[in-house]
């Protein structure tokens, strides 16, 4: 009864347990004592998504963590070798991840993409009869932990890696990677990346005039999710949202000015044509033009009202935008007047379409 497997987990040659989620998307723990030649259910005390990992320290204790995006899942706990299990912590986190080092030092992070979201480390050195409950220095998910002798890591999103050496109270940063949003080059020198990390931390704007050799962080605008350049001088830096704005420059990055998209709905990409033509696009047909650099706006209607996930301009006049959401509803427009008008046309697909690039007209 199945449905999918998140972890194994064996203490010998004969006795193991894997968790995961049966065909109802329950979580759930399955035990074997003959090598895996037969596996025999055993019953949670809380319904949860998923049972995302499961370890023992000896024949008899073991602790199981449960995931779920929509409720709070709890810690699980077995003294009698997984025959039967208890809540032993409740976190108000969704994502739970798991390393016990023996009997008495377990460690849990969980992770919550809901307000307020957060990630926490739970930890205790008693067998689970108290835990501290900590902060970490990230808001995203974070999908691995261990013990290394006395001192614990975490792994999150973006290859962000923390250790902590007093049971999570301070954690020192090891790693930690851009995420890269949007790259675009005005020339074969020069070009720009967009990126940031996760909730709370400021993004990156990264400039390179070398083809790539070095980046050079950009200390006078954040990053953002959109980076689109048209030559060396004129750029804009989009942050996306149900209240989008942009900065533009048109002096390659020395200076900014901040500017409302305005309108409805979420704004997520945009696209220039030139120093004075360019469109943001998003949610719900959301389509915005602008014709003096991005400093004023005003709306277009691209004859959908699902995301608009991409747009191309091959001229001022000649372009296409593109979209959907889900499983058949995939669409493409045509316009010939910069956008005053658009028309449909078929699309070759019927899936969600993500990117699209023309080369001419034809």
């Amino acid at each position: 009864d199945a449905y999918s497997n998140e972890c194994v987990f064996f203490l010998n040659d004969m006795t193991g347990w894997v968790s995961g989620s049966d065909n109802t998307i329950a979580g759930v723990i399955h035990k074997t004592t003959d090598g895996g030649a037969t596996w025999q259910r055993k019953n949670l005390p809380v319904a949860t998504t998923i049972c995302t990992n499961i370890k023992f320290a000896n024949a008899n204790k073991g602790w199981a963590s449960s995931s779920s995006i929509y409720n709070t899942g709890p810690i699980y706990y077995s003294s009698d070798g997984g025959e039967t299990w208890v809540v032993q912590l409740n976190t108000n986190q969704h994502y739970h991840y798991l390393d016990v080092k023996d009997s008495m030092n377990v460690a849990f992070v969980g992770s919550r993409v809901l307000s307020p979201a957060g990630t926490r480390v739970f930890v205790t050195t008693n067998g689970g009869v108290n835990w501290s409950n900590n902060n970490t220095p990230i808001a995203n998910y974070t999908n691995a932990i261990k013990y290394i002798g006395s001192n614990i890591w975490i792994g999150s999103d973006y290859t962000q890696i923390f250790r902590t050496t007093n049971s999570g109270a301070n954690w020192e940063f090891q790693n930690r990677s851009y995420r890269l949003r949007s790259v675009i080059w005005s020339s074969q020198n020069t070009g720009w990346i967009s990126g940031n990390t996760t909730l709370g931390v400021p993004g990156y704007l990264l400039k390179t005039t070398d083809g790539g050799l070095n980046w050079i962080p950009q200390t006078n605008v954040a990053g953002t999710s959109t980076v689109f350049f048209v030559d060396d001088n004129n750029g804009w830096a989009l942050m996306e949202g149900n209240s989008a704005f942009l900065y533009r420059t048109t002096n390659g990055g020395v200076s900014w000015s901040q500017h409302s998209i305005g309108g409805s709905g979420w704004v997520g990409s945009l696209f220039f044509i030139n120093q004075n033509s360019g469109w943001a696009f998003g949610s719900n047909g959301t389509l915005r033009f602008s014709s003096n650099g991005g400093v004023t706006w005003t709306s277009q209607n691209p004859g959908s009202t699902n995301y608009v996930e991409d747009l191309f301009f091959i001229n001022p006049s000649t372009g296409w935008l593109a979209g959907g959401f889900g499983s058949g509803n995939a669409f493409i427009s045509y316009t010939t007047n910069g956008g005053t008008t658009w028309t449909s046309q078929t699309p070759p697909a019927t899936n969600h379409i993500l990117d699209l690039f023309f080369l001419d007209s034809a």
